[in-house]
């Protein structure tokens, strides 16, 4: 298996993050293709790690075939081969999932957030018992624009 550092597939691209490619299968489906890219605080290297994407879809398939009985979710099990023709298949086999399109939702506020951390007068009522938590169990995580990444 090759490093795999771009993808160009005859897919439609949705949106090509810092490591992962997003492709636009139909109203209810796109692929997810983990590439080998590494990136750091917003920089993506111009080199990657080799089956880097091939470990993180296959820990993240293990744990979502474990834990579906417990919540459902976006996988759909289909081959690559059913969306792609055999050579793009094989160029992203292992690091590939065709899944199930889904609403993206926030559940919390940037606002609510600050307040939390820093521990600030105005905590939302349904916060206030987090308020003197002996451990912060969550860290914020944003996504950053594409527009914003650097490469080195």
């Amino acid at each position: 298996m090759e490093t795999l550092f771009e993808t160009n597939l005859s897919l439609p691209l949705i949106q090509k993050g810092k490591v992962r490619d997003i492709y636009d299968i139909d109203d209810s489906r796109m692929l997810i293709v983990t590439t080998d890219r590494l990136s750091a605080f917003d920089v993506v290297f111009s080199k990657g790690i080799a089956k880097k994407g091939a470990v993180l879809t296959s820990v993240a398939n293990f744990w979502f075939d474990k834990t579906q009985h417990i919540l459902p979710n976006h996988l759909t099990h289909e081959p690559l081969n059913s969306v792609l023709n055999d050579q793009e298949a094989k160029q992203i086999e292992g690091r590939g999932i065709i899944v199930k399109k889904t609403k993206a939702f926030s559940s919390r506020s940037d606002r609510s957030w600050l307040y939390y951390w820093l521990g600030l007068e105005g905590l939302p009522a349904n916060w206030q018992h987090m308020r003197d938590s002996p451990a912060k169990q969550s860290t914020i995580s944003r996504k950053t624009p594409r527009s914003a990444l650097y490469t080195l």
